[in-house]
């Protein structure tokens, strides 16, 4: 269970991280544009995940793993491009 919650608190601050740096490219690009609004709806998700995650919930820890790793690859793309 000690694990679970070390992963938990990880993944929970991973979460925390991701979204400011949404956060802040949303402040460079501007709302209005399409990249920003992309970037208002990863954190809506990143956000949503954030609330359901628990640490007693194995799947849940897993499951919010994989799409923290989908929203920083989403973001490495668009800030590649």
């Amino acid at each position: 269970m000690l694990m679970r919650g070390i992963e938990y608190e990880g993944l929970r601050e991973s979460i925390n991280i991701e979204i400011a740096h949404h956060t802040e490219l949303v402040d460079h690009l501007g709302e209005d544009t399409a990249e920003g609004r992309a970037h208002l709806e990863a954190i809506t998700r990143l956000a949503g995940v954030r609330r359901l995650l628990a640490p007693n919930n194995a799947a849940a820890i897993e499951i919010a793993g994989l799409l923290l790793d989908n929203s920083r690859a989403e973001r490495a793309g668009a800030t590649a491009a």
